[in-house]
This record gives structure tokens, sequence and C-alpha cells, in this order.
């Protein structure tokens, strides 16, 4: 049905009030087209998209559903009517359905470019990377002027892992539109695509196995790369992957051995405490414990503030040696204080020697700064010997509740806190109330946390724990006063849920699952469900953008839920 000039004004009006999301106007409009044409399809099909985006009561959705099965019904010949069915599935997050109506729309308007994109980002977002490569074909084949296209296409391939494909495809870009400025009149937009090009292209030669030509591309290119930290890094990678090829049993003679380790070394002195880099330089250098210790000494001389350069050598040490370091590493960390100590030592205990080594420099340092008010081997006594006495006892109740001597753990952290340490250290509470709860006394570890909390009442992190505590204990109702101490207004539900805090509707729905208050548990299991899937839908915002349009996004197709725009309300392990 065809309709008026003036009623075909009025709708083009109601397509605009849909994207402008003015939607009360746009029902207005909408409306007064209905007055004279109650059958219109297009219109029903339109009113009803707008009331299915208007929100409020569950009443808008399931009307805007009738109206527009009522189009359809009227107009099933539209492709407009198939379009707006296939916009509001993808709205309710049928997915789906909303393919099946984009197919549809299709049929009958073979080629709509608009329908065509829609379809795609429907297909990238449920990953039918097969199906989403062929749409952006047909996109670009139509539309072989836009650079986004060729993007979509040279990106999909890669992903799809047709990487010979992607480079052919890249080529081809390369001698349609050889001058990115086209789109834009800001240069510096302009120098930083080209060098996410660059470095994208030597990435799909790298995965294509094609090092050389990786190699030389990140040669030829360098000058015109920005990013020279990812210039570095995948130079540096494709360099080791030709060493690992070509000279596997040549080490002296391996110039790209030689290349990687100059420029991971060049990266860790750029950022020593990236762990993966000093890990990649140690693996490339092939230098044997006495080489590492070496190079250690000197990266710790050259960085002095620099954790990671002085603890990277009880990763390779053994025996006395590593006794020894170990010994040395803990002096700072424990005249400062350090929470995160405990934390840097953990991956250590995957070997049985070091755990057995470790347990014995604890204790060591337990009993000369108990007698002696010093460490092992120095008669130099501390500035603050309760603190660091307090610190080590501490690290070492951490090792026995590690090695799952519970009580051990108490008993050392007890002798920690009865030294009545000025100004308190109140992650002496936080280590006990942990032990408790692992020891199954919920209440005592409630008492712990509400001893750290009530100290510094301004601090979020203690607040969060105590929270934690509280549920566990099944004390829900002061858990969730706790809770809204740090809350917009004082109201803890909204604030908690529009803060996606995952973490605590986690803990509360397992407290009232356990307080068989199964209803109010399903309600914060299904609020942790919903946040997931809002992030799932977050995706959307970065599928109609081009591939490498900012940083990092070399790295633009992650698996599902990989990234997050969102933090939460409080990060607790």
């Amino acid at each position: 049905m065809t309709l008026p000039p003036k009623e075909k004004t009025l709708f083009n009006q109601v397509i605009r009030s849909y994207e402008q999301k003015t939607y009360k106007k746009g029902l207005k409009l909408a409306d007064t087209i209905l007055k004279k044409w109650p059958n219109h399809g297009e219109t029903l099909a339109m009113k009803g998209l707008i009331l299915g985006h208007m929100g409020g009561d569950s009443e808008n959705n399931v009307q805007a559903h009738v109206l527009i099965k009522q189009a359809l019904k009227n107009d099933a010949s539209s492709h407009v009517c198939w379009h707006v069915y296939g916009l509001l599935h993808r709205n309710d997050r049928n997915y789906a359905d909303a393919i099946k109506c984009y197919r549809s729309a299709l049929k009958i308007d073979v080629g709509n470019c608009q329908i065509l994109r829609d379809l795609s980002h429907m297909q990238i977002q449920l990953r039918l990377v097969d199906e989403y490569l062929v749409t952006r074909h047909e996109l670009l084949e139509r539309e072989p002027h836009k650079r986004a296209n060729w993007l979509a296409v040279i990106t999909a391939q890669h992903y799809a892992g047709a990487h010979a494909e992607s480079l052919e495809t890249f080529a081809k870009y390369e001698a349609e539109i050889p001058d990115p400025s086209s789109d834009t009149d800001d240069q510096k937009l302009v120098k930083f695509e080209k060098s996410e090009g660059h470095l994208f292209k030597a990435q799909v030669l790298e995965h294509a196995g094609k090092l050389d030509s990786a190699a030389d591309l990140l040669t030829s290119k360098a000058s015109e790369i920005v990013d020279r930290v990812g210039w570095m890094t995948a130079t540096a990678r494709v360099q080791k992957k030709l060493s690992d090829f070509w000279y596997a049993n040549v080490p002296t003679s391996n110039t790209h051995l030689e290349k990687a380790a100059s420029l991971y070394r060049r990266l860790v002195d750029t950022m020593p405490d990236n762990h993966e880099w000093h890990l990649a330089l140690r693996e490339t250098l092939s230098l044997d414990e006495a080489g590492l210790v070496a190079l250690y000494a000197e990266l710790q001389e050259k960085h002095p503030s620099a954790e990671y350069c002085e603890r990277a050598p009880l990763d390779f040490l053994s025996g006395d040696d590593f006794s020894k370091a170990l010994a040395a590493y803990l002096v700072k960390p424990l005249r400062k204080g350090v929470p995160s100590l405990w934390t840097e030592l953990g991956g250590l205990y995957s070997d049985a020697d070091k755990t057995a080594r470790m347990g014995a420099v604890f204790a060591k340092i337990v009993d000369s700064l108990r007698v002696n008010k010093s460490f092992p081997e120095t008669k130099e006594v501390e500035k603050n010997p309760h603190q660091v006495f307090a610190n080590a006892l501490t690290l070492r109740s951490f090792h026995f509740d590690k090695v799952g001597d519970r009580e051990g753990a108490l008993k050392t952290i007890d002798e920690a806190i009865a030294l009545n340490v000025k100004p308190a250290i109140l992650e002496l509470h936080l280590a006990k109330a942990a032990f408790l709860k692992r020891s199954g006394d919920y209440q005592g570890a409630v008492a712990q946390a509400q001893v750290a909390r009530t100290a510094d009442t301004a601090d979020r992190y203690l607040n969060g724990i105590c929270v934690k505590r509280l549920l566990q204990a099944g004390d829900y109702l002061t858990a969730e006063r706790t809770a809204s101490l740090f809350a917009r207004d004082g109201d803890q539900a909204s604030n908690l849920y529009d803060m996606q805090c995952c973490w605590f509707e986690t803990e509360a729905g397992w407290c009232h699952l356990r307080g068989n208050r199964r209803g109010r548990a399903l309600k914060y299991f299904q609020a942790v469900v919903k946040h997931y899937k809002d992030m799932e839908e977050d995706q959307f915002d970065f599928h109609q953008v081009r591939p490498w349009a900012f940083p990092k996004s070399r790295h633009y197709f992650k698996p599902l839920f990989e990234y997050t725009r969102r933090r939460y309300y409080i990060h607790h392990k």
C-alpha cells in the first residue's frame, strides 16, 4: 500500500523520530497516519517498534509484537515490515529470530545495504563467522568505495582462520583505496590508522606462517608505525619465531634471536615490571642460571624501583641459592609492610622443595626478629622492630595456611595482633578473618572483619570484606546495612545493581540459598546473569566501527565476555 505524499512525509518523520529517540512524537505522528490509513503495514510496524523501545512495563512490548504481526498480516511483501520486526527482536535480544526476519526482508529487497549491515551485526554477535563473512562480502560488492566494508572482510577472514584470503583482500584494498585521508581531514587520525593497519597486516602475515614477510613489513614500515611499544613487541615476537624455525640447532649464530633479545631488553627497560617481557627475554637469551643471576643484578641496578627485577630470580634459582635470594628479597617489603607480598610469592608453591625452603626462611626471619630485632645475617636493629616483626609473622601465618596448618596460621597471626603495633596494621585482622572462615568459624571471621572496618570507616575495601564475611555467616540484614554505607543515598539494593556488583550478588545469592530463601537467592543470581547479558549486549557498540579504530583493537574479535567496559563496585579475590 502506497501512502499519499502528505502521509508519506509524515511517515518519514516517524522514522526520524525513532532514530532520534523522540518516541512520543513518533507515536503521535504514527497515529495521525493510522487515522486515515488504519491498515497501513509499515506505519503499524514503526509504531510497534517505537513502543518496543519505550520500555516501561511489559504491556508495551506485547503490544509492539501484536502491532508488527498485524502489519505483516496486512503487508507481508514489505521489506520494511520484516526489517522492523528484526529490529524489535534485536531489541528483545532474540538474535536468532532477528536474523530470520532480516533474511525475509532481503528476499523482498535483495541487496539492501542497511539490512545487510544489520544482519552482519547479528551474525558476528552470535559468532556465526562463515555467515558473517558471506554477508560482508555482499556488502563489499555493493559498496566497494567504503573502507569499512573492506576492513570488515579482511578482519573477518583473519578471524575465521583464512589468513591467505585475508592477505589477498588486503592487497586489493590497498590497490583500491591507497589513501585513507579521503575519509577525514584529521591527519593524526590518518597517521594512526595507517600505523594500526601495518601492525594488523603484520599480525595476519605472522598467523599465516609468512614470518619473513611479516619481519620485512615491520622493518620497512617502522617509520610509519606510531605505536613504538606495539612495533617492538610484534617485531620481537616475529624474530623469535623465525629463530625457532630456522636456527633451532645453531643458537650461537642466530641473528634473529639476537634481534629478538635486543628488542625484549628495550621493552623491559621501558616497562621493567612487565612479567611477560621478562619471560620472553629469558627465553631468547638462553642463559644458564649464573647468566640469569648476572642479568638481573644488572637490571636491579638499572631499575632500583622495579619490584619484579628483584622478584624474578626466585623463579629460576634453586637450592641454597633460592633460600639466600628469598631472604634478601623479603627485607624491603617486610620493612615497608607491602600488603601484596604474599600474592607475589604464591606462585612459588608449585615447587615442593621451594615450599619447604620458604617455610624455613620465614621461620628463620621470625626467630631473628623476635630475639635480636634484626634480620638474619645482620646486626643492625630495625627502626620499627615491632612493625617488621608483625609483618614477618603475617607472612609466616599465610604460609601455614597455604600448607594446611590452620592451627599454626591462627596461632601465628594472634601473636602478631598481640603486639598491638601503632599505627594499627589492619591487614592482620583481615588475614585472621580469612583463616577463621576457612576453618569454618564464620562468626569469628565476621568479628575480625568488623575490627578492621571500624578502624577505618572511610575505606570501601574494608567495608566490602566485612560485607562478604557477614554474608558467608548468613547475616544478610547486617550485610545489607553495612554495604549501604557506601551506596548512593543509602539505597543499597538499586545502587549495587546499577553498579553491576557481581561479587555482592553472588555471595548474597548463596547466603539466601543456604538459608532456604530460594526466591531471594534466585533474584540475586538472575541479576548476575543479567549483568553478563548486558556486557554481551555492549559488544554491539564495537560491531559498527573500523576494526582498528581504537588502541589495542588489533584484538577486535575476542571470545565472548573477554572485553568488559565496566568496573565492579569493589575488586576482591
